[in-house]
Protein backbone atom coordinates (compact mmCIF):
# COMPACT_ATOMS: atom_id res chain seq x y z
CA UNK A 1 0.00 0.00 0.00
CA UNK A 2 1.29 3.47 -0.89
CA UNK A 3 1.56 5.91 2.01
CA UNK A 4 1.09 9.62 1.34
CA UNK A 5 2.37 12.55 3.39
CA UNK A 6 -0.43 15.10 3.53
CA UNK A 7 0.80 17.40 6.28
CA UNK A 8 4.06 18.41 7.93
CA UNK A 9 5.44 20.98 10.33
CA UNK A 10 8.58 21.65 12.32
CA UNK A 11 9.65 23.93 15.14
CA UNK A 12 13.41 24.36 15.08
CA UNK A 13 15.82 26.81 16.76
CA UNK A 14 16.83 30.06 15.09
CA UNK A 15 20.46 29.07 15.49
CA UNK A 16 23.24 28.16 17.89
CA UNK A 17 24.08 30.59 20.69
CA UNK A 18 25.37 30.74 24.28
CA UNK A 19 23.06 28.87 26.67
CA UNK A 20 20.36 30.99 28.35
CA UNK A 21 18.26 28.34 30.11
CA UNK A 22 20.76 27.61 32.89
CA UNK A 23 24.19 28.74 34.07
CA UNK A 24 26.67 26.86 31.89
CA UNK A 25 29.74 28.79 33.03
CA UNK A 26 31.27 25.72 34.70
CA UNK A 27 30.64 23.37 31.77
CA UNK A 28 33.32 22.75 29.11
CA UNK A 29 30.61 23.41 26.48
CA UNK A 30 28.50 26.55 26.69
CA UNK A 31 26.55 26.63 23.42
CA UNK A 32 23.24 25.08 22.36
CA UNK A 33 20.30 25.54 19.99
CA UNK A 34 17.46 26.47 22.33
CA UNK A 35 13.74 27.04 21.81
CA UNK A 36 11.84 29.12 24.34
CA UNK A 37 8.74 27.02 25.00
CA UNK A 38 6.70 25.88 28.01
CA UNK A 39 7.69 22.24 27.51
CA UNK A 40 7.87 19.25 25.21
CA UNK A 41 4.13 18.58 25.11
CA UNK A 42 3.36 22.18 24.15
CA UNK A 43 5.98 22.02 21.39
CA UNK A 44 4.56 18.77 20.05
CA UNK A 45 0.96 19.98 20.04
CA UNK A 46 1.89 23.18 18.22
CA UNK A 47 3.53 21.35 15.30
CA UNK A 48 0.70 18.81 15.15
CA UNK A 49 -1.89 21.59 14.83
CA UNK A 50 0.17 23.19 12.07
CA UNK A 51 0.71 19.89 10.25
CA UNK A 52 -2.98 18.96 10.40
CA UNK A 53 -4.24 22.35 9.27
CA UNK A 54 -7.85 21.40 9.86
CA UNK A 55 -8.35 18.57 12.35
CA UNK A 56 -11.89 18.16 11.01
CA UNK A 57 -10.61 17.05 7.59
CA UNK A 58 -8.76 14.07 9.07
CA UNK A 59 -11.71 13.14 11.28
CA UNK A 60 -14.11 13.33 8.33
CA UNK A 61 -11.88 11.27 6.05
CA UNK A 62 -11.08 8.41 8.45
CA UNK A 63 -12.76 6.27 11.07
CA UNK A 64 -11.27 7.53 14.39
CA UNK A 65 -10.51 3.92 15.33
CA UNK A 66 -8.28 3.74 12.24
CA UNK A 67 -6.19 6.81 13.07
CA UNK A 68 -2.97 6.05 14.97
CA UNK A 69 -0.53 8.27 16.85
CA UNK A 70 3.19 7.48 16.92
CA UNK A 71 5.68 9.79 18.66
CA UNK A 72 9.32 9.71 19.66
CA UNK A 73 10.27 11.42 22.92
CA UNK A 74 13.07 11.88 25.40
CA UNK A 75 12.28 10.55 28.92
CA UNK A 76 11.69 13.44 31.32
CA UNK A 77 14.44 14.03 33.83
CA UNK A 78 14.49 15.53 37.31
CA UNK A 79 16.64 18.68 37.30
CA UNK A 80 19.84 18.53 39.37
CA UNK A 81 18.71 21.43 41.56
CA UNK A 82 15.41 19.73 42.32
CA UNK A 83 17.15 16.53 43.30
CA UNK A 84 19.55 18.44 45.58
CA UNK A 85 16.60 20.03 47.38
CA UNK A 86 15.00 16.62 47.96
CA UNK A 87 18.25 15.24 49.35
CA UNK A 88 18.66 18.28 51.59
CA UNK A 89 15.18 17.88 53.06
CA UNK A 90 15.79 14.17 53.60
CA UNK A 91 19.04 14.84 55.51
CA UNK A 92 17.39 17.55 57.62
CA UNK A 93 14.50 15.23 58.47
CA UNK A 94 16.90 12.45 59.51
CA UNK A 95 18.87 14.79 61.79
CA UNK A 96 15.65 16.01 63.44
CA UNK A 97 14.16 12.49 63.71
CA UNK A 98 11.09 13.29 61.65
CA UNK A 99 9.58 12.28 58.31
CA UNK A 100 10.70 14.38 55.32
CA UNK A 101 8.19 17.02 54.18
CA UNK A 102 8.19 16.94 50.36
CA UNK A 103 4.84 18.71 49.88
CA UNK A 104 5.46 22.04 48.15
CA UNK A 105 9.20 21.42 48.04
CA UNK A 106 9.35 20.96 44.28
CA UNK A 107 7.49 22.41 41.30
CA UNK A 108 4.45 20.34 40.36
CA UNK A 109 5.56 17.13 38.68
CA UNK A 110 9.31 17.82 38.91
CA UNK A 111 9.98 14.89 41.25
CA UNK A 112 7.07 12.51 40.82
CA UNK A 113 7.20 10.04 37.97
CA UNK A 114 5.82 11.36 34.69
CA UNK A 115 4.43 9.24 31.92
CA UNK A 116 6.58 9.33 28.76
CA UNK A 117 3.36 8.92 26.73
CA UNK A 118 1.92 12.31 27.75
CA UNK A 119 2.62 13.84 24.33
CA UNK A 120 1.21 10.87 22.42
CA UNK A 121 -1.93 10.94 24.55
CA UNK A 122 -2.34 14.70 24.11
CA UNK A 123 -2.04 14.40 20.32
CA UNK A 124 -4.58 11.57 20.25
CA UNK A 125 -7.01 13.63 22.33
CA UNK A 126 -6.54 16.64 20.05
CA UNK A 127 -7.24 14.62 16.92
CA UNK A 128 -9.90 12.31 18.33
CA UNK A 129 -7.69 9.39 17.30
CA UNK A 130 -8.72 6.04 18.77
CA UNK A 131 -6.33 3.82 16.87
CA UNK A 132 -3.03 2.42 18.16
CA UNK A 133 -0.74 4.73 20.14
CA UNK A 134 3.00 4.22 20.31
CA UNK A 135 5.55 6.20 22.33
CA UNK A 136 9.15 5.43 21.43
CA UNK A 137 12.16 6.47 23.52
CA UNK A 138 15.07 5.27 21.38
CA UNK A 139 17.50 8.17 21.76
CA UNK A 140 18.39 9.79 18.42
CA UNK A 141 16.28 7.33 16.42
CA UNK A 142 13.03 7.91 18.36
CA UNK A 143 11.03 10.01 15.89
CA UNK A 144 12.41 8.28 12.79
CA UNK A 145 11.37 4.93 14.28
CA UNK A 146 7.96 6.42 15.13
CA UNK A 147 7.51 7.37 11.46
CA UNK A 148 8.61 3.89 10.40
CA UNK A 149 6.11 2.24 12.77
CA UNK A 150 3.29 4.48 11.53
CA UNK A 151 4.19 3.72 7.91
CA UNK A 152 4.24 -0.03 8.55
CA UNK A 153 0.88 0.07 10.37
CA UNK A 154 -0.71 1.81 7.37
CA UNK A 155 1.03 -0.47 4.86
CA UNK A 156 -0.25 -3.55 6.73
CA UNK A 157 -3.81 -2.17 6.65
CA UNK A 158 -4.10 -1.86 10.43
CA UNK A 159 -4.95 1.85 10.14
CA UNK A 160 -5.64 4.29 7.31
CA UNK A 161 -3.99 7.41 8.81
CA UNK A 162 -1.45 8.39 11.43
CA UNK A 163 0.13 11.40 13.06
CA UNK A 164 3.83 10.70 13.60
CA UNK A 165 6.76 12.70 14.83
CA UNK A 166 8.69 13.75 17.89
CA UNK A 167 9.47 16.58 20.25
CA UNK A 168 12.30 17.21 22.68
CA UNK A 169 13.37 20.10 24.88
CA UNK A 170 16.86 18.79 25.50
CA UNK A 171 18.88 21.74 26.76
CA UNK A 172 18.87 21.03 30.50
CA UNK A 173 21.71 20.39 32.96
CA UNK A 174 21.60 16.60 33.45
CA UNK A 175 21.51 15.63 29.78
CA UNK A 176 24.04 18.36 29.01
CA UNK A 177 26.39 17.06 31.70
CA UNK A 178 26.10 13.51 30.36
CA UNK A 179 27.10 14.51 26.85
CA UNK A 180 29.94 16.64 28.23
CA UNK A 181 31.29 13.59 30.09
CA UNK A 182 31.10 11.56 26.88
CA UNK A 183 33.05 14.24 25.02
CA UNK A 184 30.44 14.13 22.27
CA UNK A 185 29.64 17.86 22.10
CA UNK A 186 31.62 20.58 20.38
CA UNK A 187 33.56 22.83 22.82
CA UNK A 188 33.71 25.45 20.08
CA UNK A 189 29.92 25.53 19.82
CA UNK A 190 30.02 24.70 16.12
CA UNK A 191 28.87 21.42 14.60
CA UNK A 192 30.97 20.67 11.48
CA UNK A 193 29.56 17.60 9.68
CA UNK A 194 32.19 15.72 7.62
CA UNK A 195 34.71 18.54 8.18
CA UNK A 196 38.34 17.82 8.96
CA UNK A 197 38.10 20.01 12.07
CA UNK A 198 34.87 18.51 13.42
CA UNK A 199 34.80 18.15 17.21
CA UNK A 200 31.25 17.09 18.12
CA UNK A 201 27.61 18.09 17.93
CA UNK A 202 25.63 20.94 19.48
CA UNK A 203 22.64 19.96 21.62
CA UNK A 204 19.31 21.43 20.53
CA UNK A 205 15.54 21.56 21.04
CA UNK A 206 13.06 20.79 18.25
CA UNK A 207 9.69 19.30 17.34
CA UNK A 208 8.19 17.97 14.14
CA UNK A 209 5.15 16.08 12.90
CA UNK A 210 3.93 14.34 9.75
CA UNK A 211 0.39 13.40 8.75
CA UNK A 212 0.43 10.05 6.95
CA UNK A 213 -2.49 8.57 5.05
CA UNK A 214 -3.07 5.51 2.90
CA UNK A 215 -2.95 7.03 -0.57
CA UNK A 216 -6.16 5.26 -1.56
CA UNK A 217 -7.91 7.05 1.33
CA UNK A 218 -6.79 10.58 0.42
CA UNK A 219 -9.95 12.18 -0.94
CA UNK A 220 -9.10 15.75 0.02
CA UNK A 221 -5.96 17.63 0.92
CA UNK A 222 -2.68 17.95 -0.90
CA UNK A 223 -0.18 15.11 -1.16
CA UNK A 224 3.14 16.68 -0.16
CA UNK A 225 5.26 13.58 -0.52
CA UNK A 226 5.34 9.82 -0.07
CA UNK A 227 6.89 7.34 2.29
CA UNK A 228 8.27 4.61 0.07
CA UNK A 229 10.06 2.32 2.50
CA UNK A 230 11.60 1.90 5.93
CA UNK A 231 14.35 -0.25 7.40
CA UNK A 232 15.67 -0.72 10.93
CA UNK A 233 18.54 -2.63 12.51
CA UNK A 234 20.63 -2.95 15.66
CA UNK A 235 24.44 -3.03 15.76
CA UNK A 236 24.58 -4.57 19.27
CA UNK A 237 28.18 -3.35 19.37
CA UNK A 238 28.66 -0.67 22.06
CA UNK A 239 26.36 1.77 23.79
CA UNK A 240 28.02 4.94 22.47
CA UNK A 241 30.13 3.83 19.47
CA UNK A 242 28.92 2.79 16.01
CA UNK A 243 30.03 -0.57 14.67
CA UNK A 244 33.32 0.35 12.93
CA UNK A 245 32.38 -1.06 9.52
CA UNK A 246 28.84 0.31 9.64
CA UNK A 247 27.23 -3.09 9.16
CA UNK A 248 24.07 -2.18 11.08
CA UNK A 249 23.63 1.11 9.23
CA UNK A 250 24.07 -0.66 5.90
CA UNK A 251 21.53 -3.32 6.89
CA UNK A 252 18.92 -0.65 7.67
CA UNK A 253 19.46 1.06 4.30
CA UNK A 254 19.28 -2.24 2.41
CA UNK A 255 16.11 -3.18 4.28
CA UNK A 256 14.49 0.13 3.31
CA UNK A 257 15.43 -0.38 -0.34
CA UNK A 258 14.01 -3.91 -0.30
CA UNK A 259 10.83 -2.68 1.36
CA UNK A 260 10.39 -0.03 -1.33
CA UNK A 261 11.44 -2.36 -4.19
CA UNK A 262 14.07 0.17 -5.22
CA UNK A 263 17.63 -0.07 -6.49
CA UNK A 264 20.40 1.90 -4.76
CA UNK A 265 20.82 3.96 -7.94
CA UNK A 266 17.24 5.22 -7.49
CA UNK A 267 18.40 7.32 -4.52
CA UNK A 268 18.87 10.91 -5.70
CA UNK A 269 19.56 12.56 -2.32
CA UNK A 270 21.01 11.45 1.01
CA UNK A 271 20.04 13.20 4.22
CA UNK A 272 22.93 12.13 6.43
CA UNK A 273 22.70 11.72 10.20
CA UNK A 274 26.04 13.56 10.30
CA UNK A 275 26.55 14.40 13.98
CA UNK A 276 29.90 16.08 13.44
CA UNK A 277 31.64 13.58 15.72
CA UNK A 278 34.77 11.81 14.52
CA UNK A 279 33.57 8.21 14.52
CA UNK A 280 29.96 8.68 13.46
CA UNK A 281 30.77 10.77 10.39
CA UNK A 282 33.57 8.39 9.41
CA UNK A 283 31.37 5.29 9.61
CA UNK A 284 28.40 6.92 7.88
CA UNK A 285 30.56 8.24 5.03
CA UNK A 286 32.00 4.78 4.52
CA UNK A 287 28.52 3.23 4.33
CA UNK A 288 27.16 5.86 1.91
CA UNK A 289 30.18 5.44 -0.35
CA UNK A 290 29.90 1.63 -0.36
CA UNK A 291 26.16 1.43 -1.04
CA UNK A 292 25.74 4.44 -3.34
CA UNK A 293 28.74 4.59 -5.69
CA UNK A 294 26.84 6.89 -8.08
CA UNK A 295 27.45 9.66 -5.48
CA UNK A 296 24.13 11.47 -5.02
CA UNK A 297 24.33 14.83 -3.20
CA UNK A 298 24.52 14.57 0.59
CA UNK A 299 22.80 17.10 2.85
CA UNK A 300 23.03 17.50 6.63
CA UNK A 301 21.29 19.97 8.94
CA UNK A 302 22.78 19.63 12.44
CA UNK A 303 25.32 22.36 11.72
CA UNK A 304 22.42 24.82 11.41
CA UNK A 305 19.90 23.67 14.03
CA UNK A 306 21.85 21.42 16.40
CA UNK A 307 21.10 17.83 17.35
CA UNK A 308 17.61 17.49 18.79
CA UNK A 309 18.08 13.80 19.73
CA UNK A 310 14.55 12.29 19.83
CA UNK A 311 13.14 14.89 17.42
CA UNK A 312 16.03 14.84 14.95
CA UNK A 313 14.64 12.10 12.70
CA UNK A 314 11.39 13.86 11.88
CA UNK A 315 12.68 17.43 11.53
CA UNK A 316 15.49 16.27 9.25
CA UNK A 317 13.18 14.07 7.17
CA UNK A 318 10.97 17.10 6.57
CA UNK A 319 14.04 19.09 5.51
CA UNK A 320 14.91 16.36 3.01
CA UNK A 321 11.36 16.33 1.67
CA UNK A 322 11.53 20.08 1.12
CA UNK A 323 14.81 19.66 -0.77
CA UNK A 324 13.17 17.03 -3.01
CA UNK A 325 10.28 19.37 -3.79
CA UNK A 326 12.64 22.21 -4.68
CA UNK A 327 14.92 19.95 -6.69
CA UNK A 328 18.08 21.28 -5.03
CA UNK A 329 20.25 19.99 -2.18
CA UNK A 330 21.40 22.77 0.15
CA UNK A 331 25.01 23.08 1.23
CA UNK A 332 26.03 21.85 4.68
CA UNK A 333 26.23 24.44 7.46
CA UNK A 334 29.45 24.08 9.43
CA UNK A 335 31.32 22.35 6.60
CA UNK A 336 34.34 24.30 5.35
CA UNK A 337 37.03 21.77 4.45
CA UNK A 338 35.82 18.17 3.94
CA UNK A 339 37.92 15.65 5.82
CA UNK A 340 40.36 14.24 3.20
CA UNK A 341 40.46 10.91 5.03
CA UNK A 342 36.76 10.31 4.30
CA UNK A 343 35.45 8.74 1.09
CA UNK A 344 34.78 11.30 -1.68
CA UNK A 345 31.08 12.00 -1.08
CA UNK A 346 29.18 14.71 -2.99
CA UNK A 347 29.45 17.34 -0.24
CA UNK A 348 29.24 21.12 -0.41
CA UNK A 349 29.55 23.92 2.18
CA UNK A 350 26.62 26.19 2.94
CA UNK A 351 28.23 28.96 0.90
CA UNK A 352 28.21 26.86 -2.27
CA UNK A 353 25.49 26.89 -4.89
CA UNK A 354 22.72 24.33 -4.21
CA UNK A 355 23.27 21.06 -6.04
CA UNK A 356 20.67 19.75 -8.49
CA UNK A 357 18.81 16.63 -7.38
CA UNK A 358 18.41 14.29 -10.35
CA UNK A 359 15.54 12.07 -9.25
CA UNK A 360 12.72 11.90 -6.78
CA UNK A 361 13.87 9.63 -3.93
CA UNK A 362 15.66 10.66 -0.74
CA UNK A 363 17.36 8.39 1.77
CA UNK A 364 17.11 9.68 5.36
CA UNK A 365 19.62 8.15 7.77
CA UNK A 366 19.13 8.28 11.54
CA UNK A 367 21.50 6.45 13.87
CA UNK A 368 21.40 6.38 17.66
CA UNK A 369 23.06 5.27 20.87
CA UNK A 370 23.07 1.54 21.41
CA UNK A 371 23.62 1.00 17.69
CA UNK A 372 19.97 1.58 16.73
CA UNK A 373 19.62 2.43 13.03
CA UNK A 374 16.66 3.63 10.97
CA UNK A 375 16.52 4.43 7.27
CA UNK A 376 13.51 6.07 5.61
CA UNK A 377 12.95 6.47 1.87
CA UNK A 378 10.94 9.52 0.87
CA UNK A 379 9.44 10.27 -2.52
CA UNK A 380 8.64 13.62 -4.06
CA UNK A 381 4.94 14.49 -4.61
Amino acid sequence: MRVAITGEATWTPDGIAPIRRFDASRFPVRFAAEIEAPGTVAMGLLVVREALGEVDRLRAAHDPARIGVFFGVEPERVAAGDWARVQGERRAATQQDRAPRFAGLLPEGAYRRRSPSRLTDAVADLCGARGPRRTLAMACVSSAAAIAQAYLAIARGEITAAIAGGAAQNVEPLLFAGFCLLGAMSPSGECRPFDGARDGFVLGDAAGALVLEAESAVHSGQIRGRLLGAGQSLDAYRMTDPEPEGRGAAEAIRAALTDASLDPRDIALVKAHATGTQKNDQVEARVIDALLPHRPPVMAVKGAIGHSIAASGVVEAIAALEALRRGFAPGIAGLTHPDPSLPPLFLAPASAEPRTIRGGVALCNTFGFGGINCALLLGAP
